[in-house]
């Protein structure tokens, strides 16, 4: 063989089968961005998974705010529309 030829091996391997899991995705707004999240999370895991802190803030959800005592029981659902307000003390 030259070296601009080359041979093709035509391979079948036997690979393990495997379970994937796959998390589904959905859009929201957060602050005004568009960001993707796993789909069933609810207020509480939405702060955690961008390291948003827990107190001191107030969740509105598609223009409602949202009690804290309601976060872990409130799933965001495609296209929602978020705001984190971070309240600062002051004087």
């Amino acid at each position: 063989m030259s070296d601009l030829e080359f041979e093709i091996w035509n391979l079948k391997l036997a690979l393990p089968k495997r379970k994937i899991t796959v998390m589904a995705a959905i859009k929201i707004q957060l602050n005004g961005e568009t960001r993707d999240v796993p789909a069933d999370i609810d207020l509480d895991r939405l702060l955690e998974l961008f390291s948003l802190p827990g107190q001191r803030v107030a969740i509105e959800l598609n223009n409602m705010v949202i009690r804290r005592a309601d976060w872990p029981g409130t799933t965001i659902s495609d296209q929602d529309k978020i705001e984190v307000v971070h309240f600062v003390g002051g004087g």
